[in-house]
């Protein structure tokens, strides 16, 4: 994603090294390649036009990694329940206006967790992260329509995880049902005192 403030903000994906990743999520643990075919009807009316037969439009394949950051979890695994909708945004590149009172994000995080083992008493924390992709600042080039990168990143806002309202959850509740984080807001005021996420404007994170 690529994060911006009222003035301009954005929130884009790429890889990081645990499954829980929003990057990892959507890719699912095979990356691949699929191609989108949509047949274009030719129109025997003009015959100034060349003739049109189809266009193919090829995803970027995205690159994941297999590891958790914790052994414990790495036979768990995590998939996004709204992958198809964060596939289309992703295609196009998510973007996301942020101000400093927070807004939730769209699309939302919807997950859906397999392969837990059950253990007496054992209940889980299901947490929320964005780290940035990378060390830039980004602007947006009208004439273009595209983000630049606009020099070094800003200094780190205060990091902060998001920890699911209705957590700690049993094996059981994770198995059943979808894990959604529609209420978490993303702000870029740094003297949030209200639990949002904050964010730096004009950066990409993932």
């Amino acid at each position: 994603m690529v994060a911006m403030d009222s003035n301009m903000e954005t929130l884009t994906t790429q890889s990081r090294k645990t499954n829980f990743s929003i990057a990892a999520i959507m890719s699912g643990l095979q990356a691949r390649e699929t191609e989108t075919k949509i047949d274009i009807i030719k129109d025997d009316s003009s015959d100034n036009l060349p003739p049109l037969d189809k266009v193919i439009k090829k995803e970027k394949k995205s690159k994941i990694s297999e590891t958790s950051n914790c052994e414990e979890l790495d036979n768990i695994s995590c998939n996004l329940d709204n992958k198809e909708l964060w596939d289309k945004f992703c295609e196009f590149g998510t973007e996301m206006i942020i101000t400093r009172t927070g807004r939730r994000m769209f699309p939302t995080v919807r997950v859906t967790f397999a392969d837990l083992e059950q253990e007496a008493g054992a209940k889980y924390h299901v947490l929320l992260d964005i780290p940035p992709c990378d060390n830039k600042r980004y602007r947006y080039a009208y004439h273009r329509s595209s983000w630049l990168v606009a020099g070094k990143a800003d200094p780190a806002p205060p990091h902060r995880l998001h920890n699911h309202p209705d957590g700690p959850f049993t094996v059981e509740q994770l198995k059943k049902q979808v894990i959604g984080f529609e209420k978490v807001k993303i702000t870029n005021n740094e003297s949030d005192n209200s639990g949002q996420i904050i964010l730096n404007s004009m950066h990409k994170f993932q």
